[in-house]
């Protein structure tokens, strides 16, 4: 390896030094456009993701199959909900089904099409695939755990 060794006067800099100093600015300022423009790109993805917020105030029903762990399997379950008040992205609501009913909760996420809900004893995964259909999915934990998947429409 042959190095060689550059004589600097006191209180000068090396030729090296200097194309080093140089080259570590513009790539710093190279570094700080890239991120500027991911920037830029990023929020103008972000506001064309933010739909309109669908309004879901109203009954809903169906029926699709389910499986629990108590009950077994059931081809056909029905199910109804009423989205009694909307505030936004957020809702609440109440959900009949065969042997019950119960109070819920829920929010559309910023795509405007996906909804989560939630009550005392499980989880709900929705999709908004028209103003007046959803596919409306539940889950629930534990010994009397249940899945099950109702196609709802809304009533006129």
């Amino acid at each position: 390896m042959d190095m060689q060794l550059e004589e600097v006067q006191p209180g000068q800099v090396s030729k090296k030094r200097l194309l080093h100093v140089t080259r570590s600015a513009a790539r710093e300022s190279s570094m700080r456009a890239s991120i500027w423009a991911l920037v830029a790109v990023l929020s103008s993805g972000a506001a064309a993701y933010a739909q309109e917020v669908p309004e879901l105030s109203g009954t809903w029903s169906g029926t699709g199959p389910a499986v629990s762990a108590t009950e077994g399997w059931e081809a056909s379950r029905s199910a109804s909900m009423a989205i009694t008040e909307q505030r936004g992205r957020v809702f609440r609501g109440e959900v009949k089904y065969e042997g019950g009913e119960e109070d819920f909760v829920g929010v559309i996420q910023a795509d405007g099409k996906t909804i989560l809900m939630s009550n005392d004893d499980g989880n709900v995964t929705a999709y908004l695939s028209s103003p007046s259909e959803m596919e409306v999915c539940y889950i629930e934990g534990g010994d009397e755990a249940m899945a099950a998947c109702t196609a709802m429409t809304r009533a006129e």
